[in-house]
């Protein structure tokens, strides 16, 4: 599995940019490897925690919305 640190500190730098981040700037702040970050925020897509966008062959990160569905589902 994943480090949930790791996914942790991704979400919170991507919760910081909602106009959205290049996995390059998500490496530069946490100081890791861009294919590091590139893994985990592929893992956090596919949890729907996170939305990409792929722009030439960069991808720009954003943080997921909460549907009003899933806000039913949390008690409101």
């Amino acid at each position: 599995m994943g480090n949930p640190r790791m996914e942790a500190d991704i979400l919170d730098v991507v919760s910081q940019h909602p106009e959205g981040i290049w996995i390059e700037e998500i490496a530069r702040v946490l100081h890791r490897n861009r294919a590091t970050i590139s893994k985990y925020v592929g893992r956090l897509e596919a949890a729907r925690k996170v939305q990409m966008k792929v722009e030439g062959q960069m991808k720009r990160v954003y943080p997921r919305p909460v549907t009003p569905t899933e806000k039913k589902g949390r008690g409101s």
